[in-house]
């Protein structure tokens, strides 16, 4: 795979990591908004038994007020119930989105990881021409100045005269 190739998976996979974590972070809010109603209907209804108990330490007992505070705090012990098995729902859902998350932080990660083996790889098939581009050079280089040796003792070997 060239690298440019590769550039644009990594720039998909990215994306698609930057999706599940935009949906991750609406997955958490959803959950403080959770907790928040379940905060709210804990402390209204604390409130409407304190309420009650105030009221029926004063001697003349409202009944109808009595009556509509036991079924506020009746009705907001029902909500915190529902409150209560919707949290835990969502704590499944937030569990089975860091699953989510996870696995697209490890697809870039592994492409990141592949990116970085080719680009070593690119490097030293590069150092390794350079070297063999060196050595041909080198090599280039030392026979012509041993043939050039040569022509010379071969030349002046015919220019001499011979002894005997």
């Amino acid at each position: 795979m060239r690298p440019e190739q590769l550039e644009t998976v990594l720039r998909v996979r990215r994306h698609q990591r930057d999706q599940v974590r935009l949906a991750m972070s609406r997955i958490l809010a959803e959950g403080r908004a959770i907790d928040e109603k379940r905060q709210q209907a804990a402390r209204q209804r604390a409130d409407a038994i304190e309420s009650l108990r105030s009221d029926t330490g004063i001697g003349a007992i409202d009944v109808d007020r009595a009556a509509g505070l036991r079924y506020h705090a009746a009705r907001l012990s029902i909500e915190l119930a529902n409150l209560s098995s919707t949290a835990a729902a969502h704590a499944q859902h937030v569990k089975a989105a860091q699953a989510v998350l996870a696995k697209a932080d490890q697809s870039v990660k592994a492409v990141e990881r592949l990116q970085e083996r080719q680009a070593a790889a690119f490097r030293l098939a590069a150092e390794r021409r350079d070297d063999r581009e060196a050595t041909d050079r080198f090599s280039a280089t030392r026979s012509s100045v041993l043939r050039e040796r040569e022509n010379r003792e071969a030349r002046s070997e015919n220019h001499e005269p011979m002894r005997s």
